[in-house]
């Protein structure tokens, strides 16, 4: 299915095929994805849908026949694998982008209720440094509010307590 090949991002540029496809091998590799061929599988349907400009929502009945090879007589209220897919694909994306997705400018979003993707930019791209020297400066922090003293060189003292008479 090929279409114009760009969405448009929230509060972003127009995303491209070029954009998206190098952030979907990352997420496809990644380890809570690398052995999931039926999350890639959907996750490649929905992202195709999107960059293809469908502006229609995408039906779960839909979905079932052509992800998940179901017949023509797939009923979406018996089996459920469309719905429980897309929760334990919403689920996997999250943890992408907590761990080692948390540096991606962009993000694949799944609405809750709904089959397509939502193309996302960071707001604030956190970076992983900053992060860990925000952690270690909060301690720091406390104890020179309360004047606790260094543990590194000890009790404060004066350098007339150190020397002798």
């Amino acid at each position: 299915m090929m279409g114009t090949g760009q969405v448009n991002v929230q509060g972003a540029e127009a995303t491209t095929r070029e954009a998206v496809g190098p952030l979907l091998l990352r997420i496809k590799s990644s380890h809570g994805f690398s052995n999931c061929p039926r999350l890639s599988r959907l996750l490649d349907y929905l992202v195709e849908h999107s960059l293809a400009g469908e502006t229609r929502e995408l039906q779960e009945y839909a979905v079932g026949v052509e992800v998940f090879d179901r017949g023509p007589n797939f009923d979406p209220h018996s089996d459920t694998i469309v719905r429980v897919t897309a929760r334990r694909l919403r689920e996997r994306l999250n943890e992408y982008y907590e761990g080692p997705g948390l540096d991606d400018p962009l993000m694949l979003v799944i609405p809750k209720g709904h089959y397509r993707i939502e193309f996302q930019p960071r707001r604030h791209s956190p970076n992983r440094f900053h992060a860990l020297v925000a952690a270690c400066m909060v301690p720091i922090g406390i104890a020179v509010y309360f004047g606790l003293p260094d543990p590194v060189s000890g009790p404060l003292s004066t350098p007339s307590a150190t020397m002798s008479p």
